[in-house]
């Protein structure tokens, strides 16, 4: 039997070793990920341009559907991401985009 998966500060499931073999096997046989990905997040993109230049604006009707649909995508995404982040920081390199500046 295998290990439990352990939970991160986060609660977010941390993968044994060997369920981190499969998820990477998994993911190279998949031959549409990358592409996938990078589609996504350009349609993401997009509907961010939209908004933030006025093309889908407050009460509008237009766009309305692609606004809900990116909004649940994202409110399930970006918590899963961030608490990767901050659960496992040695994974991504170098410095911050942003750092934080003292007053």
């Amino acid at each position: 039997m295998n290990k439990p998966s352990k939970l991160s500060k986060a609660g977010i499931v941390i993968p044994t070793a060997e369920e981190d073999e499969a998820i990477n096997r998994c993911i190279a046989a998949d031959t549409y990920m990358v592409e996938l990905t990078a589609e996504l997040a350009a349609r993401l993109y997009t509907l961010r341009n939209q908004l933030m230049h006025g093309g889908a604006t407050w009460n509008s009707s237009v766009n309305r559907a692609q606004v809900r649909d990116g909004r649940a995508l994202l409110a399930r995404v970006l918590p899963v991401m961030l608490g990767v982040m901050m659960d496992c920081p040695e994974r991504f390199e170098g410095r911050p985009f942003y750092p934080v500046v003292a007053d």
